[in-house]
């Protein structure tokens, strides 16, 4: 399978990411104290950052774009040369102030005219970011995870040196079986609980997938059998820092989820709203580093403590 994200992408994650270390922080440079060390009134774009899939084995991974209307809807299209193959254009309601959908856990709603299965994770807990989940109705090989909202502007803000933060939320973890001439032979879809721990004194941030819930299983055996294993995942950033112009960290390339699947490398967090009240992300973990045959995704929005 083929990752393609764009070379621009990785300095701007890395900038986004390392504010985690910072929600100790504050506007203009001023300094923050231990009872004041939350990112304030930093300016906010909506956009999508995402992860798509299509039958090719091609992965499109990064800032993907969306807009947004008066009534919260939000529309995904086809972002890159990428996804030419299989162009996409869909529109859907959403949680976001304004929006229709109310729902504490799982929204799905199908659009037979777009071909499309959309499905929110808890769309009213956060206010400035959806998590959202698509497929195709006529082909599941086609999919993607997406971080659509109010994206934080990392130029705005600055940083303490020391103090904690942690946030929470849910999370989907999609577990894809056994990839043959670019199919897939079983999916499984769970949703979990996240945390999120952010140390600003040591740079790190820590994130935590409990155990899932199952909540649609497709496929053979094998799929069913792996699926029933899945436990929870602990991802860490460190080294959280600032040089040159971005922010930068480090990720331990073995890295594994709760039930062996290698870190794969291909990592989105953010953080959403003027003062960064929410984080959402993507992570992925596949079986082989080079011939991977079977991945899972995690893709989390969480609200800060």
């Amino acid at each position: 399978m083929k990752l393609a994200i764009k070379k621009y992408l990785l300095p701007v994650i890395a900038l986004l990411l390392t504010l985690a270390a910072c929600g100790g922080v504050s506007v203009g440079g001023s300094s923050a104290t231990p009872d004041d060390h939350h990112i304030v009134d930093g300016a906010t774009r909506f956009t999508r950052f995402g992860l798509d899939l299509d039958p090719t084995g091609n992965r499109v991974g990064g800032e993907l774009g969306a807009t947004i209307d008066a009534n919260a809807n939000i529309t995904f299209k086809t972002a890159f040369a990428e996804n030419q193959n299989y162009p996409y254009f869909f529109t859907f309601a959403s949680g976001l102030p304004g929006g229709s959908v109310t729902s504490q856990l799982l929204y799905t709603t199908t659009l037979p005219g777009q071909n499309k299965t959309v499905s929110l994770l808890a769309p009213n807990l956060t206010k400035n970011v959806q998590n959202v989940f698509w497929s195709n109705l006529t082909d599941p090989d086609t999919y993607g995870f997406a971080s659509a909202g109010y994206l934080l502007n990392p130029s705005k803000i600055g940083w303490p040196a020391f103090g904690s933060d942690s946030y929470q939320g849910q999370a989907y973890q999609y577990v894809v079986d056994q990839y043959i001439d670019g199919r897939a032979n079983g999916y499984a879809l769970y949703t979990s609980s996240v945390s999120v721990a952010l140390d600003y004194g040591s740079r790190t941030m820590t994130i935590s997938i409990a155990p899932g819930t199952r909540q649609s299983l497709s496929g053979n055996s094998t799929m069913s059998d792996i699926s029933s294993r899945l436990i929870g995942a602990i991802f860490n950033l460190t080294n959280l820092n600032f040089s040159g112009g971005y922010l930068g960290y480090q990720v331990n390339p073995d890295q594994q989820n709760g039930w062996g699947l290698a870190f794969a490398g291909d990592h989105q967090v953010n953080f959403y709203g003027e003062n960064a009240q929410e984080l959402a992300g993507i992570l992925t973990y596949h079986s082989d580093r080079y011939n991977p045959d079977t991945w899972e995704t995690i893709s989390f929005a969480a609200l800060r403590q």
